[in-house]
């Protein structure tokens, strides 16, 4: 590098391609040349995840008509932060108590009902990371009024059809006087009262003439009008010589496919001989029976199955000879044979993006294997647990209302009737309904980094919709297209006192975007560097940091800052770290080459006194002057 002296100094100090538009820089400046200075805003970065596992209730029990304390804790995430507290009872509706304020500390007070809530506290904190807590409280009866059951019973659990069974009701608390009333129904049919509300304590019921589970219902009614109850199961019986039970009724199979048959075997015990059985089947879901003959005294029946396949249930009847009734029920599915792989490849949303508050309906949609197919449905937010919403269904179709920002991913999976499982992704962009300006003019990336591909211009002044943020890039929707801003673009600078080899991609990300993503910005940027002739040989991290850090470089230095740039920018470029300068002694030389328009091209950003600047050249233009291994590097013709 003896004779690097005679090289040009070729520095455009006060040009917007210089290096002060580089942010936070320990720069080395003659002060008769430039006596620029330099303003830089800081940006709070998130050191670790929002967190609300410290928020907590100060009881997790109260009377009606009382208050507690929720106390929001938030940690992690980038204060100041936000609350917003929630509640509901079991299974109901969220009501908002507050929505998002500083308060971080609230006295709620649930509704006037008895039962357990669910009480949510939402956070977020200044750069809008969210979290939340769920919290469980049960609001109980006060002292004097209708609280709960303490001894009601019937007399016994188990009856024969036609006989009585005592109820008692037995309350405490409430104000007195009380009034009872007593009603029955069989599984989840309508209830059937036994009279109107009464003061007796005790009522006989005499049992239905029909076989089977039965809930007893005790309910009361205080002066006050509070009421409660408590329900009781009983099982009503056939008497002996009357059909009691099944005793083993079943198909050969469960499973077969669409068009074949299946044998039902009648099975029972008790009643009175003989007995006549009926064989019938229907589609879940449907109301209708499909009868296979009549009544017979054939104990086994082979039952041709329907053409559509799905999920069935055969019911096995009997009949006996005082005409006392009983059934079993078996599932069964039919399937349809596809005969190729199962697939849930046609699964699809009606949206991929959607403001926040917005509901996304999923649809399953699976090929091959055998139908019928059963469907499962999550959905995770970002890299996050899943959420199962739904277990295995026949609901082809589901409804999710997104509440807040963010990438979620929705997980559509199912089985079909061989137990053969398939899984589809999709992926969604929920937007804040809330719009931010863009600051500096920039473009949209395909992702979070430079070298991805660059969609359409954002101007200043431009609002845009924030869906994540992922180091210094932000996620947004704009124009309906989603895509990646880096962080200056809204405004957010960071000032670099120091640069080493872990701050360089960082810094380098903002010197692209303040420059531009383009070869000429970054080949004037490099030659903007003081030419210094103590140069040395070394890792390309250790040059660019050398280079960044005092504003001056060797050909080393340039040729290093000019490669990572591009590199980093996405530009396919290589650097020629062994190049011989045979115009001015045989010195060693670095420069790059890059692939511009599907072609390579040289490029010297330190260029020799005496010579032209080398600035996308082929071979053939500096072959005269600089000598390197053609068989490493690419060919410039």
């Amino acid at each position: 590098m003896k004779k690097e002296r005679k090289r040009i100094l070729t520095v455009l100090l006060a040009s917007a391609l210089c290096c002060g538009a580089f942010v936070g820089l320990n720069t080395t400046v003659n002060a008769a040349e430039d006596k620029t200075v330099y303003a830089y805003q800081t940006l709070s970065v998130q050191t670790t995840k929002l967190d609300a596992s410290e928020t907590k209730l100060s009881s997790d029990s109260v009377y009606v008509g009382e208050g507690l304390t929720v106390y929001a804790k938030a940690t992690g995430g980038t204060a100041p932060y936000k609350y917003k507290y929630t509640y509901r009872i079991k299974n109901g509706e969220w009501v908002t108590a507050s929505d998002y304020s500083s308060i971080s500390s609230y006295s709620l007070k649930l509704s006037d009902h008895i039962g357990e809530y669910t009480v949510r506290v939402c956070i977020k904190d200044s750069e809008n990371n969210y979290t939340s807590k769920y919290l469980n409280v049960v609001v109980k009866q006060k002292t004097g009024q209708l609280f709960e059951n303490s001894n009601s019973s019937v007399s016994s659990n188990t009856a024969y059809i036609g006989n009585t069974i005592t109820a008692t009701a037995d309350f405490k608390g409430g104000t007195a006087p009380y009034k009872y009333k007593y009603s029955y129904r069989n599984g989840s049919g309508e209830w059937v009262s036994v009279g109107g509300y009464t003061t007796d304590t005790n009522k006989k019921i005499t049992v239905p003439n029909t076989p089977g589970f039965y809930t007893v219902r005790i309910g009361a009614l205080d002066a006050d009008n509070h009421y409660t109850s408590k329900y009781i199961n009983i099982t009503v019986k056939q008497k002996t010589g009357q059909t009691l039970a099944n005793n083993g009724s079943s198909l050969n199979t469960g499973t077969v496919n669409v068009g074949g048959t299946v044998t039902a075997a009648a099975k029972f015990k008790g009643g009175t001989a003989p007995y006549k059985y009926k064989y019938s089947y229907r589609r879940n879901g449907s109301s209708e029976w499909v009868s296979v003959g009549g009544y017979t005294t054939d104990t086994n029946k082979k039952i041709t199955v329907p053409n559509t396949s799905g999920f069935y249930t055969v019911r096995i009847g009997v009949l006996d000879a005082d005409n006392n009734y009983t059934s079993k029920y078996v599932d069964l599915t039919v399937k349809k044979s596809m005969g190729t792989a199962l697939s849930a490849n046609d699964s699809n949303s009606n949206a991929t993006s959607a403001v926040e508050g917005s509901t996304i309906t999923f649809n399953a949609k699976f090929t091959g294997g055998s139908m019928p197919y059963k469907y499962k449905y999550s959905y995770r937010t970002g890299s996050g647990s899943w959420q199962e919403l739904t277990d295995y269904t026949t609901s082809s179709s589901y409804n999710l209302k997104f509440a807040n920002a963010g990438e979620y991913t929705f997980r559509v999976a199912g089985i079909d009737a061989d137990g053969k499982y398939v899984s589809k992704y999709i992926g969604i962009n929920i937007y804040s309904k809330t719009s931010t300006k863009v600051i500096n003019t920039s473009y949209i990336q395909a992702s979070a980094k430079w070298a991805s591909w660059s969609y359409e211009k954002v101007p200043s002044g431009a609002q845009v919709n924030i869906i994540t943020k992922s180091g210094n890039w932000f996620k947004v929707k704009y124009n309906n297209r989603i895509g990646w801003l880096y962080n200056l673009s809204l405004g957010n600078y960071k000032n670099y006192s120091t640069v080493n080899t872990s701050t360089l991609p960082t810094i380098a990300d903002d010197i692209i975007f303040s420059k531009g993503k383009s070869i000429p910005a970054f080949y004037s940027y490099s030659m903007s560097m003081s030419y210094t002739g103590s140069a040395r040989s070394d890792t390309l991290e250790n040059l660019c940091v050398y280079a960044l850090k005092y504003r001056r470089g060797a050909c080393y230095h340039r040729a290093a800052i000019l490669y990572y740039l591009l590199d980093r920018a996405g530009f396919e470029a290589v650097r020629i770290n062994d190049g011989i300068d045979m115009y001015t002694g045989g010195g060693p030389h670095n420069w790059c080459m890059v692939k511009v328009s599907g072609k390579w091209r040289h490029i010297d950003s330190t260029p020799v006194i005496g010579l032209p600047r080398f600035y996308l050249v082929t071979d053939n233009a500096i072959a005269p002057y600089f000598k390197w291994d053609r068989n490493k590097y690419p060919k410039a013709e």
